[in-house]
């Protein structure tokens, strides 16, 4: 196989790997005289709008990780009985006030279980991710194969 049979095929391949591959004009790929199939896997991971999607997702699940793992907040109350009345409660001198702190307690491992559904989320979202990946390099690869063996 000649150079010029290689480097057309690496061009043809590039070509069409435009449909998996939006590549903005700035892109200097093109400027090599030669495109490689791992040139081509790269520039698809580093580029493909699928792939980018998965790292706003991977984010998303960080912080429901974050919140999943925080403790039920506590709520203070104030109330004020009395206050302003008449005859023997006048004034504030017959008032009465209350100030009253709680919080929930969570019983039966229910914090466990809400950091357990993340923690899966993330797994699916990671195998998902993976699955695009390897579907992704399997049309690069057979784009760049077809290109090769037309210029055969």
């Amino acid at each position: 196989m000649s150079f010029c049979t290689i480097r057309s095929a690496c061009v043809a391949a590039l070509l069409s790997c435009l449909l998996v591959l939006p590549v903005s004009a700035q892109t200097s790929m093109v400027a090599s005289s030669t495109l490689s199939l791992r040139d081509a896997i790269s520039a698809t991971l580093a580029k493909n709008p699928q792939l980018t999607g998965f790292e706003f997702r991977r984010q998303a699940l960080e912080g429901e990780l974050h919140t999943a793992g925080l403790n039920p907040a506590f709520r203070i109350d104030v109330s004020a009985e009395n206050v302003v009345g008449s005859g023997d409660y006048k004034g504030t001198s017959g008032a009465e006030f209350t100030l009253a702190l709680s919080s929930v307690i969570e019983l039966g491992g229910k914090r466990d279980a809400r950091l357990g559904v993340v923690t899966e989320r993330q797994q699916e979202l990671a195998a998902q991710q993976r699955i695009v990946e390897l579907d992704l390099l399997a049309e690069v690869t057979r784009r760049f194969i077809e290109a090769a063996t037309a210029q055969q």
